[in-house]
């Protein structure tokens, strides 16, 4: 799998490794609202229910929180931070400035994967959303993941 770990050298530069990673699937590019950073924008339409990337990154064990962390129960959490696969893009997932009513993917758990699944239809070209939850920079725990 391609991993990128941002923590040790990488000779890669963020925006050579988003260019490689949006070669298919979700387009990773930088948001109108500048402090949102970059975000994951659809390349096509997508229906309700349709996985739409993974959310990876370094496994942690006992209890976490972060930025980038979620947590999936007592035992475990993702942080990707700084190591995650390319290929699944769910880091680059924003919280609506504004309004949580603008999420349009919840955060669910398949077998031992999380993925994003749309919850409404996205057309080709909008940002993805998900309501990161009054928890947020706390503890993010299992009961907030839907099951498929």
């Amino acid at each position: 799998m391609p991993w990128v770990n941002l923590r040790d050298d990488c000779y890669a530069t963020l925006d050579e490794i988003i260019e490689c990673a949006n070669e298919f699937g979700p387009i990773i590019k930088k948001c109108e609202d500048e402090s949102m950073g970059c975000g994951l924008f659809a390349e096509r339409d997508y229906e309700v229910g349709e996985e739409v990337t993974c959310y990876s990154g370094e496994k942690l064990y006992g209890k976490h929180n972060g930025d980038y962390v979620v947590q999936v129960n007592d035992r475990w959490a993702i942080d990707a931070e700084f190591r995650f696969n390319i290929y699944h893009k769910g880091r680059w997932v924003n919280e609506h400035p504004r309004d949580p009513k603008w999420e349009n993917v919840n955060l669910c758990r398949r077998g031992k994967r999380l993925v994003f699944v749309t919850s409404c239809p996205v057309k080709k070209g909008q940002q993805f959303f998900w309501y990161y939850g009054p928890e947020y920079k706390r503890t993010w725990t299992a009961w907030q993941v839907s099951y498929f």
